[in-house]
């Protein structure tokens, strides 16, 4: 695990989600864990809405400002600069998934370029834009053009929300896997609704993490 780590990945693809999890997992084995969000685009799962959650684990959550509000135009807060100063910290980064979204993360271009850090691509094969081979791979291309950054790995996100099989999971894993032996990238994590956790292979099991499904009040959609 780097100092550094960063998330992207299509809207729905579970991104956010995973760098949640992947923050608690951090936090497991280091005292000082930080999660910042930078994805000003999609607006339904905001790391913010896990607030409570990390506070009470002792995550400290950058969110960008006006976030969960009413106020369409949410902007980079200039709290994501402790990230790069508080040098003892460990930080997951969860950046928009698009070529516009990407575009955040170039912004600190020169920041990153002085960090050891991991880029992993999030990748839910049952979404339009990124259910095949090749429609990942120009996506992927797309967001290392716009953010100026290469990625480092490959995450395996599949899911269907609570509809999620198994087979759902392996059938990404596969495709996931091409991508890799393609694009020359390890398939490195691989993040699966815990009810489906025990039903694994071994073969997957071993480097999955379970996540809890995320739900917005009707109120809040």
């Amino acid at each position: 695990m780097k100092r550094m780590t960063i998330f992207a990945g299509h809207y729905g693809s579970g991104k956010t989600t995973a760098a949640v999890a992947y923050a608690k997992k951090l936090r497991e084995q280091h005292e000082k864990v930080m999660i910042v969000d930078i994805d000003l685009i999609n607006p339904y799962y905001r790391t913010k809405d896990a607030q409570e959650e990390l506070d009470a684990l002792g995550i400290q959550v950058i969110s960008p400002t006006y976030a969960n509000t009413n106020i369409e135009t949410p902007s980079v807060p200039a709290q994501v600069m402790a990230a790069f100063s508080q040098k003892d910290t460990y930080v997951v980064f969860d950046a928009a998934g698009d070529d516009d979204g990407a575009v955040v993360l170039s912004r600190f271009f020169v920041e990153f370029s002085q960090e050891d850090y991991d880029f992993f691509m999030v990748v839910n094969t049952k979404r339009p834009l990124t259910r095949d081979v090749e429609s990942i791979i120009i996506y992927k291309d797309d967001i290392e053009r716009a953010s100026r950054m290469r990625f480092t790995g490959l995450v395996n996100a599949t899911n269907l929300g609570e509809e999620t099989t198994v087979s759902d999971i392996l059938e990404g894993e596969e495709i996931v896997n091409e991508v890799a032996k393609v694009t020359n990238l390890p398939n490195r994590y691989t993040f699966v609704w815990n009810k489906l956790m025990e039903e694994l292979p071994d073969s997957v099991k071993h480097k999955a993490t379970a996540v809890h499904l995320f739900h917005k009040k009707p109120w809040e959609l």
